[in-house]
């Protein structure tokens, strides 16, 4: 007889993500992350001098690639730099960015070294930008057959995800429901259309850093909607006259050519000569690791006193630090056994006094807490999840035990001083459990810290991080449970089912890194760092937070009132330099007194027109009065909308705000 099939239940249906590949092919964007490394570190130079923040935020990125990823191809791209064929269709392109910082053009060759010394593929291809190679590499691959991953935090390049290819951040490892991977999901979140037509949207709303010009008026969402109800750039021009809004109409009329050289500027090439380049296609890509000699030389040469130990510097079979070493161990093959369907709610008196037995059995296990509305001041405690085995964790939600009853059965077993409690970022649990009603109690573990201190620049020890690396296990995907952005909703918002399997999981990884971390931080002789200074000082920083910060009211809305008054004599200063009444707040009304009706000259455009931002104001404040006074509103408008009026809506019952 044929076995009965079971039905999927919700929990059956997540989606799980494609655990790391070697044989994924990696194309890393060297020239959209110089500047993002520059402005991540600031202030960072040698005994002689030089500035290398640039350089050593760039060195982390390509270290984290190569560690985490351990790519059997990869390769990087940088713009060749001056014009290419884009000026050629529009002279205006990227014409409105400004000089870099001073300090920066010196380390862009530094960064062209650190690449040859790790001995990663470069190319820089004359006429063309950095997109283009990458779009005609990752066409290469696909026709191979190859999956493809885009190290790059560029918007512009969501256009290129396909099914065979995603976008990975590297500088955006965060904790909580951002995502460093970006797929078809990703885009339709960020430009509500699918990558496709990603070029379609730019051609429309304009793109401001690049200069490209777009529609006047039109923006992201209303350009998503019109390629939405019309297919594509085109679609929607031939159907203007059925759009119902006259002004969007005329907008799309007049500006139809604007809106087809736009797409022309921002559609990437996929068609780049790289023979030069890539005389054996793809085989050119193998990664034949790094020029350990020459790294440590320039480490040395940079002053990277950290990253001279790194193991990536060490000769083969050399003993790397052992911290480094410890951390960066193999995830466990095959991948451990995780079985959701184990992970328990409990709705009822008789399943919590289980529990507690449970936990009163063992020695040690993990906690996590969940709220409506991660770091609101008004969140309220959705539930707590424990796991006091591996695979064995229970989902203990609010809504059906009760508030009251589920803290007279939990305070008392957080706060047994024979119990050792563990915890990922665990000073946030504590402190919401705190605000809950609960008990302080202290933290025996925290994977995060012991993370942390066995390697402080991989990737962000954020659990789902350390699961895939420690553990071998890749997590439920925050988004496929919570949405995310607009779409994000809190834990209390989706079906019990998917709360058990969602925290259930998460309480049973922290308990488990933990369990694989804390003997190698004990190996690596840094165990009295962790839990006599790091453990400690997470429960000193978790108090502070507590405890909060002391809010004058009244000082406030004294405060208030006086800005509001001073910016009423600024307004009224204003109006009476311009001749006529006008709209401070509007930057469209702003340019058109100042450089039609005034006659000041225009310094610097955006995709909508001159700009009006504090640099130009500040050159025009020298030809006139007006600039002078806009920038002066504009700073007090910003601290009262900001700061003074919000800080009082942000107290609790004491008068204190919380971080």
């Amino acid at each position: 007889m044929a076995a009965k099939k079971k039905k999927k239940t919700e929990a059956d249906l997540f989606v799980e993500p494609i655990a790391p590949r070697k044989d994924v092919i990696h194309l890393v964007d060297g020239s959209g992350y110089i500047f993002r490394a520059y402005y991540a570190m600031r202030r960072l130079s040698t005994s002689k001098g030089l500035s290398t923040n640039a350089v050593f935020g760039f060195t982390t990125m390509l270290l984290k690639i190569l560690k985490n990823h351990q790519p059997e191809h990869i390769a990087i791209t940088f713009d060749f730099g001056g014009k290419n064929f884009r000026h050629e269709m529009y002279p205006a392109y990227k014409g409105t960015r400004s000089a870099p910082p001073e300090d920066l053009p010196p380390q862009i060759p530094l960064i062209h070294r650190l690449v040859d010394c790790l001995r990663i593929k470069k190319l820089v291809v004359p006429g063309v930008e950095a997109d283009d190679v990458l779009a005609t590499m990752k066409k290469m691959a696909e026709a191979a057959g190859r999956e493809v991953v885009i190290v790059t935090g560029d918007k512009d390049l969501m256009q290129l995800v396909d099914d065979k290819t995603s976008l990975l951040d590297e500088m955006r490892m965060g904790r909580g429901n951002e995502t460093s991977e970006v797929r078809r999901e990703q885009v339709l979140q960020k430009f509500g259309v699918p990558p496709e037509r990603v070029a379609d949207v730019l051609a429309l709303a304009g793109d401001s850093s690049d200069n490209v010009p777009g529609v006047a008026g039109i923006g992201e969402k209303t350009a998503a909607e019109l390629v939405n109800l019309y297919g594509d750039l085109e679609g929607v021009l031939a159907h203007i006259d059925d759009i119902k809004q006259p002004s969007r109409r005329e907008k799309l009329r007049t500006q139809a050519e604007s809106a087809r050289l736009s797409k022309r500027l921002v559609l990437i090439r996929d068609d780049v000569p790289l023979q030069e380049w890539l005389p054996a296609g793809l085989s050119d890509l193998v990664y034949p690791g790094p020029d350990r000699a020459a790294l440590k030389a320039f480490f040395t040469e940079m002053e990277f006193r950290r990253l001279i130990n790194d193991p990536i510097v060490h000769e083969e079979g050399a003993v790397p630090t052992a911290a480094q070493a410890l951390l960066f161990m193999p995830a466990p093959a095959p991948e451990i056994a995780v079985d959701r369907s184990k992970y328990r709610s409990v709705t009822d008196a008789a399943g919590l006094r289980e529990v507690i037995t449970s936990l009163g059995a063992v020695p040690r296990f993990a906690v996590r807490t969940e709220v409506d509305k991660p770091g609101a001041p008004d969140a309220k405690l959705v539930g707590v999840g424990v796991s006091w085995s591996e695979g064995e964790a229970a989902w203990l939600p609010v809504a059906a035990l009760g508030a009251d009853a589920l803290r007279a059965a939990l305070a008392p077993i957080l706060t047994d001083t024979g119990k050792q409690i563990v915890a990922h970022d665990g000073k946030t649990d504590v402190n919401t459990l705190f605000f809950a009603g609960y008990p302080t109690w202290r933290l025996a573990g925290d994977p995060m810290l012991a993370a942390y201190l066995l390697d402080a620049d991989a990737e962000t020890p954020s659990l789902a991080n350390l699961a895939r690396r420690v553990l071998g296990h890749m997590m439920i995907e925050p988004g496929t449970v919570l949405g995310a952005n607009k779409t994000l909703v809190g834990l209390d918002q989706v079906s019990l089912e998917q709360q058990t399997s969602f925290v259930g999981e998460a309480v049973d990884m922290t308990l488990r890194t933990a369990a694989q971390l804390e003997p190698r931080v004990e190996a690596a002789g840094l165990g009295a760092l962790y839990r006599e200074l790091e453990l400690p000082l997470e429960g000193l920083l978790g108090e502070m937070e507590r405890a909060g910060i002391k809010i004058d009211t009244a000082r406030l809305n004294n405060m208030s009132d006086d800005f509001a008054q001073a910016l009423a004599s600024i307004s009224e200063k204003a109006m009476e330099a311009a001749g006529k009444p006008f709209n401070l707040e509007s930057p469209k009304q702003v340019a058109e007194l100042l450089f039609k009706d005034l006659g000041l000259p225009i310094t610097k455009r955006t995709a909508t027109g001159p700009s009006t931002d504090a640099g130009v104001l500040e050159a025009l404040a020298e030809k006139h009065d007006l600039p002078a006074l806009i920038l002066e509103h504009r700073m007090l408008s910003k601290l009262k909308g900001t700061y003074i009026d919000v800080l009082p809506r942000l107290i609790d019952g004491r008068g204190r705000v919380h971080t």
